[in-house]
């Protein structure tokens, strides 16, 4: 497990009964994939087997007992905020950062925690039970200006557009060629990083510190 005092990431086990929950809860929100690369989720077990693939933690918010104004927010959002995932590329020493948080966290202090307390086990040392990896990545369709708003407040780093990188399943947003609707749509791929360089740096910090901090 992975935390701070403002929430826990909990490696994803449909076992526990709020983790089954959460993935019901994405599955019932299918808006939540449209940017994504992959088909969406028919049912849990595909869910599962997707979450194979890579690693993937639930996001559980702290609610404390003594904020009373928390906790009437807090009655009435799930209990799990959403997954916060990582595909690893270990020989590199890299890996690429995905967030998928349902609507009642969103604009909520859930998304800036979730990937700084991911990208700080990202960053630390094995020695102190961390990766110890040079290259976090963020990458987002170019039609998913939230997405990269997002990345750029936790102080990624734009670096290229990858134009027509992926091809998609007809069912997901993507970009089509002039008379070629018939076709399935492709993606334009922004890629934003933060490297170990830029994670050491005083000003990098404090952007990150300032989103994680946000009061709601």
């Amino acid at each position: 497990m992975l935390s701070n005092k403002r929430l826990r990431l909990e490696a994803l086990d449909t076992s526990r009964p709020i983790h089954f929950q959460l993935v019901n809860d994405i599955l019932a929100t299918p808006e939540l994939s449209n940017h994504l690369r992959w088909q969406h989720w028919p049912d849990i077990p595909a869910f599962m087997q997707w979450s194979t693939t890579l690693d993937v933690w639930a996001i559980i918010p702290n609610i404390p007992e003594n904020d009373g104004q928390q906790q009437q927010e807090g009655a009435t959002r799930p209990r799990a905020a959403g997954i916060v995932c990582l595909i690893p590329d270990v020989p590199n020493k890299a890996g690429e950062l995905g967030l998928l948080v349902l609507p009642a966290w969103q604009r909520t202090f859930v998304s800036g925690n979730a990937i700084g307390v991911l990208m700080q086990h990202c960053f630390a040392p094995l020695s102190q039970g961390g990766l110890g990896l040079r290259r976090t990545e963020w990458r987002a369709t170019t039609l998913n200006e939230g997405s990269v708003r997002l990345a750029k407040r936790l102080g990624f780093k734009q670096e290229a557009i990858l134009r027509w990188q992926s091809v998609l399943p007809f069912d997901k947003d993507g970009e089509h060629r002039p008379g070629m609707e018939h076709e399935h749509p492709g993606r334009h791929t922004v890629v934003l990083a933060v490297c170990w360089e830029d994670w050491e740096e005083g000003a990098f910090q404090h952007a990150l510190q300032a989103q994680m901090q946000r009061v709601k």
